[in-house]
């Protein structure tokens, strides 16, 4: 009766910690301490809790404060100052737009990087040859290195979604015209290639030491035509975006720590620093990533060797979408490759904040999702405040595509390292148009508590600049709610925001319950796309999954009880599992079978496809 009664005086009067908060934009050096010191105040007036400093641009002139100028920082300091005079807590964006990390300070050198090359056809008496370099984009471009085959009699012939496959979003673009690589491109080839299109690993010359600084190449084949490849990496090009002016550039290389902290040293540190002064100012964020892909990063080849026991030099062809040996030959280097790639973006980049972040005091928070290589899962649990997200379209009871998905598997990860709060950058929207209001939004809002989120950070609310008279103020063009003093409903919003305040100091206090687990097999060699990827376990419906990263496996156990547990960290985790569930377990190691075997033989019902073979080139001969 008194844990009964504490509740319903905690339901009646919910702390701050349970309050929802709002992503808080300053658009393009529009910024005043006035306005600060207002739009707080009505924050707090009707429940607002915490918010997140975004710095973004949407077509408009500029307001005159450059971002990470000592006047941006003085009106950073004015609202941490104000959030302590509040009792309020702050966080913000780790770099100017909504992403993902970048900015003017990033040279090419320390940018995204990608596989380039270049093809040559000689044959025997040619001298004289000369290599044409790739193309390098924002003048840059390093050698990798220069491979020669015989040219094979059906040279077309390319391996299916090669360029998926090998994350090369510049050929995604040149080929078929979209922007970057899908989630439907990793499925294994299982159909042979034609025979006179394999090209022999052992025909394959490397002639990186034949070649000048001029390109001159300095051999010939004895016989028959030859392809020359020249090999090398350049920068992708992506900045982050939309940037207010002044702070647009290049998006940091992600699998190098040197580029992380670049990017710390210039505008981080400071940030960090100056929050150590605000109790209020608790951390910085990661949103979304929009960055698309990267493939290399300086000495990759070296770190690939390290994680994978073997050269990827003489394999590079398998990056060009040409079948060196076999198919499945070429399936597991390129699976190889993405492997490495998804953990150096894990170590270099999201780790790298997360240490970098704790060591200096603010904690982080990330919405660890977007086409990229590195596993959602994985990255949720580590950040101390994993976001989703969720669309309102206007019509209450039509679904966003795509955001049940990462509610869900960010949901998982929070549960899966035995953290409480499931926070949601929610109702955002693509047409701002001033239509939106509580009424229509709440019932979306249900759906999303049904679905596991416990914390709502409104999209959005923008930072009005101007005096009280100019009407209805600033916003972010077509983005957001309008969530903000100047809309004529915001004051009156008070009694919906205590009730999503009740809702979610009771999900918070209270332990989620599922009934399955699944996980992520290992076909992709990573997992991060939302968007359009349903989670293939309709067989399962009505009862409750947590969907983890195939990285759970190895923290699963049995109880004396007959249930499957997860742990984290030492701790064994409260929830008790009924099932386990693989989803998409065409490719799977020997470790991964061998542990399924292990909890199925303690009785723990295991339904998983039957794989055809194991991933990896490395351990090919423990098929």
């Amino acid at each position: 009766m008194r844990a009964y009664a504490d509740l319903e005086q905690s339901f009646k009067n919910p702390p701050d910690s349970a309050k929802p908060g709002t992503f808080y934009l300053w658009m393009n050096g529009h910024i005043s301490k006035p306005g600060i010191t207002k739009d707080l105040e009505a924050f707090k007036k009707v429940g607002i809790q915490n918010f997140i400093v975004f710095d973004n641009d949407w077509f408009l002139p500029h307001g005159g404060v450059v971002y990470n100028s000592d006047a941006f920082h003085d009106c950073l300091n004015h609202t941490a100052a104000e959030a302590d005079r509040l009792g309020m807590e702050m966080s913000m964006k780790n770099c100017s737009g909504w992403t993902c990390s970048g900015g003017p300070w990033v040279t090419p050198e320390q940018s995204m990087k990608t596989v380039v090359w270049t093809e040559t056809r000689i044959k025997a008496g040619d001298v004289g040859v000369q290599l044409k370099p790739p193309k390098a984009t924002r003048e840059f471009y390093r050698d990798i290195a220069v491979l020669a085959f015989p040219t094979p009699k059906n040279d077309d012939y390319r391996l299916e979604n090669w360029f998926g496959k090998s994350l090369n979003d510049k050929k995604a673009m040149e080929l078929l015209k979209m922007k970057t690589v899908k989630y439907d491109m990793f499925a294994p080839q299982t159909k042979p290639t034609p025979e006179d299109a394999v090209i022999s690993a052992e025909s394959v010359q490397a002639l990186s030491d034949r070649m000048d600084s001029s390109g001159n190449l300095n051999w010939e084949p004895d016989t028959g035509e030859w392809t020359v490849l020249r090999f090398g990496y350049t920068s992708t090009g992506i900045e982050n975006k939309p940037p207010s002016e002044g702070a647009k550039g290049l998006e940091i290389d992600k699998m190098s720590r040197a580029a992380a902290d670049l990017h710390w040293k210039s505008l981080l540190d400071r940030v960090a620093k100056n929050a150590k002064k605000h109790k209020s100012f608790t951390s910085i964020a990661i949103d979304s990533w929009e960055a698309r892909h990267q493939n290399w990063t300086d000495g990759f080849d070296k770190l690939f060797k390290e994680r994978c026991g073997y050269d990827l030099i003489p394999k590079l062809l398998c990056l060009s979408g040409r079948v060196l040996e076999s198919t499945e030959y070429t399936e597991r280097v390129l699976w190889d490759l993405r492997r490495t790639a998804s953990d150096l973006v894990y170590a270099n980049y999201f780790l790298y904040f997360y240490e970098t972040c704790h060591a200096n005091g603010p904690s982080l928070t990330v919405e660890p999702y977007g086409p990229a290589p590195f596993d959602t899962s994985r990255v949720a649990k580590l950040a101390d405040w994993p976001m989703t997200e969720f669309w309102y379209t206007g019509n209450p009871n039509k679904k966003a595509k795509g955001w049940s998905w990462t509610s869900q598997v960010v949901g998982s990860g929070v549960r899966l390292s035995g953290k409480k709060v499931l926070g949601a950058e929610a109702y955002t929207r693509i047409n701002g148009d001033w239509t939106a209001h509580p009424f229509l939004m709440k019932t979306l809002g249900d759906r999303m508590f049904c679905q596991g989120v416990n914390r709502f950070v409104f999209h959005t609310s923008v930072h009005q600049p101007f005096r009280d008279d100019v009407q209805p103020g600033m916003t972010h063009g077509k983005f957001g709610f309008q969530n903000h003093r100047n809309n004529t409903w915001f004051f009156d919003s008070e009694a919906w925001i205590k009730y999503i305040t009740r809702c979610q100091h009771i999900l918070q206090t209270g332990e989620h319950v599922s009934d399955v687990l699944a996980l992520e097999g290992e076909e992709r060699a990573f997992w991060s796309f939302p968007g359009s990827e349903d989670l293939d376990l309709e067989w399962v419906r009505g009862h409750k999954i947590d969907f983890g990263g195939i990285g759970t496996l190895g923290a699963l156990s049995v109880d004396k009880a007959g249930f499957l547990r997860a742990g984290h960290k030492g701790k064994l985790l409260p929830n008790r599992y009924k099932m386990l569930v693989l989803n998409k377990a065409s490719l799977m190691s020997v470790e991964t079978a061998r542990k399924l075997g292990e909890l199925a033989d303690q009785g723990v019902p295991v339904f998983a496809a039957r794989p055809f073979r194991t991933p990896s080139w490395h351990n090919a001969q423990r098929n």
